[in-house]
């Protein structure tokens, strides 16, 4: 999957993040940090309030950068920090009696954004596009016997010649952490792509429709 096919609800994610995270640290915002010497203090309040800006720093590298360029670190960031933001959205509205619409309408934008980032076609941008392939799933040479090899993460690609039932043979392309796996490696046919078992995380080749 290329950059033209990037899911367009990863836009609306990374404005609405960058918007969030503009508004909450505004300084016209009357939340959580009105009373800047409470951040200086060794209390629960500054350490939660510090993990909020860290976490704010790494979410707008995430969203930018991270999403672009198909890093499947920044999608597991984004639905970790959405489940963080929306556990305390829910305290919020028991704290701040005043502003339950907010925090729940906070919560709903949380709850969508991990929805969003589980769904299928969000993961295999993630996995499959070949910005990610660049990194982890690109054609390397092997300094043992100087063999070309296709590596999806830690798995390398091997092919066997299998006996048909009608006769003849095939090629059948499986991949394997084994280093004395049944068969030769080789590099990703152009006719295929790399798919992912969703149950078992392990890589398989797929015909191109």
């Amino acid at each position: 999957m290329d950059n033209k096919k990037r899911p367009i609800g990863l836009w609306f994610i990374s404005a609405a993040v960058l918007l969030l995270i503009a508004y909450y640290y505004h300084p016209l915002y009357l939340g959580t940090y009105k009373d800047m010497d409470l951040l200086f203090k060794l209390s629960a309040f500054s350490f939660i309030a510090w993990l909020d800006i860290a976490f704010s720093i790494i979410l707008i590298f995430a969203v930018t950068y991270g999403f672009y360029y198909a890093r499947p670190w920044a999608r597991y960031f984004t639905i970790f920090v959405s489940c963080y933001s929306g556990f305390w959205a829910i305290v919020s509205i028991f704290i701040w009696s005043s502003q339950v619409i907010e925090h729940f309408v906070y919560f709903i934008i949380y709850v969508l954004t991990v929805i969003y980032l589980l769904m299928s076609w969000v993961t295999d941008y993630f996995y499959l596009s070949d910005s990610y392939k660049i990194l982890s799933g690109k054609t390397e040479i092997w300094e043992e016997g100087g063999k070309e090899c296709y590596k999806h993460l830690d798995y390398v690609l091997y092919k066997r010649n299998i006996k048909k039932r009608g006769g003849g043979t095939r090629v059948f392309y499986f991949f394997s952490k084994d280093e004395n796996a049944d068969g030769q490696t080789c590099t990703l046919p152009d006719d295929y792509k790399v798919c992912i078992n969703k149950k078992t995380g392990i890589p398989y080749l797929k015909k191109k429709k």
